[in-house]
């Protein structure tokens, strides 16, 4: 009679087993130490870059902070800049209110018009360089006029007997040869003068109607 074969039954699977990674203490606080320096070092190239740093000079072991200087500039001119800003921020919002745009093309035309008007051999990027400016500067500073020029562009129209005064008026002032040169000067003149009156009124209107709160340096509030 035949014996029957044996058939091994399969091992039972084990799961591996996970070894974690021993940290020691010391590790541990060379590892937070590094990933400290490294922030540390971050910030402060971000600061740098940004020219945010907190210090701007050290005299002997004596630092200079930005907070001292900024408090210095505003007792000396603080409340002239912070009131230019919130000028600005006003016409912007009504500008963006009236949905008045200056488009790229009419501030092209704009610059090329600048350029044009300068001597022969200037460059305006190096001039307005050599005054601490840059062309987007410029170009804010220009998008702001020529926004509230447009809205109160109804405002400064013309009349012949306006431009016929003028130049009756001011005619040995005008460099212009030919009666039509001297309307087109007249022209340029007179709306220049309106233009400038009418500005101001619109600002000042903006600025009355506008609640803006100011904080002075001695910690004063003041609502306008």
């Amino acid at each position: 009679m035949a014996t029957r074969k044996k058939v091994r039954a399969p091992e039972k699977m084990t799961e591996p087993e996970i070894v974690m990674p021993v940290v020691t203490k010391s590790e541990g606080k060379r590892r937070y130490l590094l990933i400290g320096i490294a922030l540390i070092l971050g910030i402060g190239f971000w600061l740098y870059k940004t020219n945010n740093f907190p210090i701007v000079a050290v005299v002997g072991m004596r630092p200079v902070t930005r907070f001292e200087v900024n408090r210095e500039l505003y007792k000396q001119s603080g409340k002239s800049m912070v009131d230019n800003l919130v000028t600005e921020i006003l016409i912007n919002n009504e500008l963006k209110r009236s949905g008045v745009v200056i488009t790229d093309t009419e501030m092209n035309e704009k610059i090329d018009t600048i350029k044009q008007s300068l001597g022969e051999g200037q460059d305006l990027e190096s001039l307005l360089a050599q005054r601490g400016m840059t062309l987007d500067d410029v170009k804010k500073q220009l998008r702001l006029q020529m926004g509230v020029e447009k809205l109160l562009a109804s405002k400064v129209a013309l009349t012949d007997d306006e431009i016929t005064k003028f130049v009756t008026e001011n005619g040995q002032y005008l460099t212009a040869t030919t009666e039509a040169g001297k309307k087109d000067e007249a022209i340029a003149a007179l709306k220049q003068q309106k233009t400038q009156t009418e500005v101001t009124a619109w600002v000042q209107d903006l600025k009355n109607k506008a609640k803006v709160w100011y904080a002075e340096p001695d910690s004063t509030s003041v609502v306008q």
